[in-house]
């Protein structure tokens, strides 16, 4: 069984994750490739196209994600473009569009937008091509 993390239930931060905690404020662009939790306040945008990107319980993002995977415990207003899975727990708030090939939403969470699900080798840009064309 993995280690959790059991202020948030989510696995424990491993040698390479990066963390921002609680009393940290960014207003900018925020980019990588390894794994990131953030507990702070974020307004701007985030980039780890290759890795997850966890909202903590106490945080507030105002920032559109792209990452592999979001995990959503936190307030989220922004759009998200995930590779792979978003997770918004039911203490979570997401509010605005996302784009992922799985989403799994936990009771009493709150999600405001719209969902665009793809497959594995699907694509979002032909299905809206495919739509014009078809309207």
């Amino acid at each position: 069984m993995a280690k959790t993390d059991k202020v948030d239930n989510v696995p424990a931060p491993g040698l390479e994750e990066s963390r921002l905690g609680n009393s940290i404020l960014i207003k900018g662009q925020i980019s990588g490739s390894e794994p990131i939790f953030i507990g702070g306040r974020i307004q701007g945008s985030i980039s780890i196209p290759a890795a997850r990107v966890t909202i903590g319980k106490e945080a507030q993002v105002a920032a559109n994600v792209t990452a592999r995977e979001v995990v959503v415990l936190g307030s989220l207003l922004g759009n998200l473009n995930v590779s792979d899975r978003v997770h918004v727990h039911g203490e979570g708030t997401c509010v605005g569009d996302i784009t992922a090939q799985r989403l799994s939403v936990d009771d009493g969470a709150l999600l405001k937008g719209t969902v665009a699900l793809q497959g594995s080798s699907g694509s979002i840009a032909a299905a809206k091509a495919a739509s014009q064309h078809a309207g």
